[in-house]
């Protein structure tokens, strides 16, 4: 085998272990942006527990209020 088949061997083989190479960062950064995706949907979810949570503590607070002001009314 000359010496011009070798390296047209040798680039063909690198040539594919980079295209390899290159799948494979797209597959891990596919799953980076997936694992991402899945992270900030989950804080969205949370945080909109937490908003109605809070819209129902503060409406009882207001409620809780309102019956107290009425009690101090009556007395």
């Amino acid at each position: 085998m000359n010496v011009s088949r070798r390296w047209t061997n040798r680039t063909a083989k690198l040539l594919k272990e980079n295209e390899q190479l290159r799948k494979r960062g797209t597959d891990v950064s596919g799953q980076l942006n997936d694992a991402v995706a899945g992270l900030q949907k989950s804080y969205e979810e949370k945080q909109r527990q937490l908003q109605n949570e809070q819209n129902a503590l503060m409406a009882k607070v207001q409620s809780l209020t309102e019956q107290l002001a009425q009690q101090g009314g009556h007395q």
